[in-house]
């Protein structure tokens, strides 16, 4: 077992909060149980119980085969070409006030979105 690379760890006096930011799973532990976990974590104590469930359950710890990079790039990829769901970009003006030296718009007749097409 290890941990996972998208765990952040918050100590908040009593009680420690351990967030997956891949799976969005949040665990608030008391003191006793924020220490078993470090040392499941450091490889130190490994006895499988309610909070290495809830820890595996929560994708806070992973079975040593597993690779989150490439879970996360497979999840990338059906995300992209999914037809499922349409994302759009509404550029009401193409006005830019950067006026960089080096932009490749020069002669681009800046326009702006009129009040009736906008309503």
């Amino acid at each position: 077992m290890r941990p996972s690379q998208y765990n952040l760890i918050e100590n908040r006096g009593e009680r420690t909060l351990v967030m997956n930011a891949k799976t969005g799973a949040i665990l608030s532990l008391d003191k006793q149980h924020a220490e078993r976990m470090c040392r499941m974590v450091s490889g130190s104590e490994w006895e499988p119980d309610e909070l290495c469930e809830a820890l595996l359950q929560g994708g806070m710890l992973l079975e040593d085969d597993r690779d989150e990079k490439e879970e996360m790039k497979a999840i990338g990829r059906l995300v992209r070409f999914s037809d499922r769901s349409l994302g759009m970009t509404i550029a009401p003006t193409l006005e830019c006030n950067f006026c960089c030296p080096y932009c490749y718009e020069k002669g681009q007749r800046k326009t702006t979105m009129t009040l009736e097409v906008e309503d």
